[in-house]
């Protein structure tokens, strides 16, 4: 997909055949992927928003991914992947006040 725009429909189609799974499936899953994101103060995928009843096991494996590709850092109009700024195509994060952090 490097280059290519995203569309949601398409990239959800793809998914669906590749995993054999529902379109309501792949939508909870985005927006669980989307309320990791933003509990790290990243922003979330454009057009899932945040639901945040997720496993833990999802928190532990996005963090594993973030980590192994060195995504270091993020701010309100780039985050940083493999020591090169990237422009971000998400809308800002939204921090809920109290949230704990999950361990």
């Amino acid at each position: 997909m490097a280059g290519e725009p995203y569309v949601k429909s398409r990239h959800s189609a793809a998914l669906m055949q590749q995993l054999g799974r529902s379109h309501r499936s792949v939508e909870f899953k985005h927006q669980n992927i989307s309320a990791v994101l933003d509990e790290l103060g990243m922003p979330w995928i454009q057009g899932y928003k945040p639901k945040r009843n997720y496993q833990n096991a999802i928190f532990a494996g996005i963090d594993r991914y973030l980590t192994a590709h060195s995504i270091a850092s993020m701010s309100e109009k780039s985050l940083t992947v493999q020591g090169k700024s990237v422009p971000s195509a998400y809308p800002e994060p939204r921090r809920k006040k109290g949230v704990a952090e999950r361990s």
